[in-house]
C-alpha cells in the first residue's frame, strides 16, 4: 500500500499495538513517526519527538516545492500536538526557537558509536583491503545524491585540482528525489582517474578510517551525524558554513567554505591537507568523545524522559 491508504492502515495497526503495550511515553523520531504520534494516538499518552532538520528548508530541497511544502505544513501542525519537542542538536533548537516562537524546542545532541567509529593504527593495510591508493591523501564524501547534499559542488571543485594530486571517494546511494545528480557527478568527472564512486556501502567506517579528510557540501542540516562519525575516525573535515555547525567554528580540525563556492572549497581542502593531520586527528577524536558520544546522548535522553 502507498500514500494515504498506507498511512490510515498503519495508523490503525499502530493504535492497536500501543493499546497492547500501554507505554508510559511515546517517542517519535522522524516525519512519519511524528504524524502517527500526533494524529493516530490518543492525547492521554505522553509524547515526545526528535526533530532532525528545519523542515521548511529540508523538505522542499528533498521532495520538491509542492510535496515539500505540504510535508512541512503537516509536520508543523503535528508538532503542535506533541508536548516535548527535542531538536537533534543545540544549534538546531536555537534556530527552530527563533523561527517558530510559538513552539518551544529543547535538544539532545546526536551521538556517535565510538566503539564502531574510531581511528586505526594501520591505514595502509585497510587501504589495500579497500583497493585505495597508498601514496595519496584521500578525501571522502558521504550521503545521498540529492539537492540537499549538493554533491556536484565537490565534483566541480575536484576539476580544479591537478589529476592524481589527491584521491576522492564518493560514498552513497543515488537518492530517489533527483535521479540525475549521481549521473551528473559521474559525467563531470568521467575523465578523472583519481575519483571513486563507491555506491551504497555498509562499511562506511572503514572508508573514514582509511581516509584523511571528510567533506560535506550540505546546504542544510539538523546535526549531520556523518560529520561526527568521520571526526571520531580521526578525520579533519571541511564543511559548508551553515549555522548548525556554529559550535565547531573554533575547532582546529574543522574548516569552512561558503555554500556553493567551489573555489573556496578547493582552497580549504588544499590548506587542510598541508596541516599536521595526525595532530588534528587527535583533536577531532577528542571533540566527539567529550561532546557527541552515543553514551552521552543516551544519558541526556534519559534525563528528558
Amino acid at each position: 500500500k502507498r500514500g494515504i491508504a498506507a498511512f490510515l492502515s498503519g495508523a490503525k495497526q499502530f493504535r492497536r499495538l500501543i493499546a497492547q503495550i500501554n507505554p508510559y511515553l511515546i517517542h517519535a523520531n522522524g516525519f512519519r513517526d511524528i504524524l502517527l504520534a500526533a494524529f493516530a494516538i490518543p492525547s492521554t499518552y505522553k509524547k515526545c519527538a526528535t526533530i532532525h532538520c528545519d523542515w521548511e528548508i529540508d523538505y522542499i530541497l528533498k521532495y520538491g516545492r509542492m510535496l515539500g511544502y505540504v510535508s512541512a505544513w503537516l509536520q508543523k501542525i503535528a508538532l503542535k500536538k506533541i508536548s516535548l519537542r527535542l531538536a537533534c542538536s543545540e544549534m538546531l533548537a536555537y534556530l527552530l526557537n527563533q523561527k517558530y516562537p510559538s513552539m518551544h524546542f529543547d535538544f539532545v545532541n546526536n551521538g556517535v558509536d565510538t566503539d564502531k567509529f574510531h581511528p586505526i593504527a594501520d591505514k595502509n593495510a585497510l587501504r589495500k583491503q579497500l583497493g585505495l591508493p597508498l601514496d595519496k591523501k584521500i578525501v571522502v564524501w558521504a550521503g545521498s545524491f540529492i539537492p540537499l547534499k549538493a554533491p556536484t559542488i565537490l565534483a566541480q571543485a575536484i576539476l580544479q585540482f591537478p589529476e592524481n594530486q589527491y584521491y576522492f571517494v564518493f560514498c552513497g546511494a543515488r537518492g530517489a528525489a533527483r535521479k540525475t545528480l549521481l549521473e551528473t557527478c559521474k559525467e563531470l568527472l568521467k575523465y578523472r582517474q583519481d575519483v571513486l564512486f563507491a555506491g551504497y556501502i555498509t562499511n562506511i567506517e572503514q572508508y573514514f578510517q582509511a581516509a584523511d579528510i571528510y567533506v560535506s557540501t550540505s546546504l542544510s542540516e539538523g546535526f549531520h551525524l556523518t560529520v561526527y562519525e568521520a571526526m571520531a575516525c580521526g578525520l579533519s573535515v571541511v564543511l559548508t558554513d551553515i549555522e548548525v555547525y556554529k559550535r565547531l567554528r573554533a575547532n582546529q580540525a574543522v574548516s569552512f567554505f561558503l555554500p556553493n563556492n567551489t573555489f573556496e572549497l578547493h582552497e580549504r581542502i588544499e590548506n587542510l591537507a598541508c596541516q599536521n593531520l595526525h595532530m588534528l586527528a587527535q583533536i577531532a577524536c577528542q571533540t566527539v568523545k567529550q561532546n557527541y558520544s552515543a553514551a552521552k546522548m543516551a544519558q541526556n535522553y534519559m534525563e528528558k524522559y
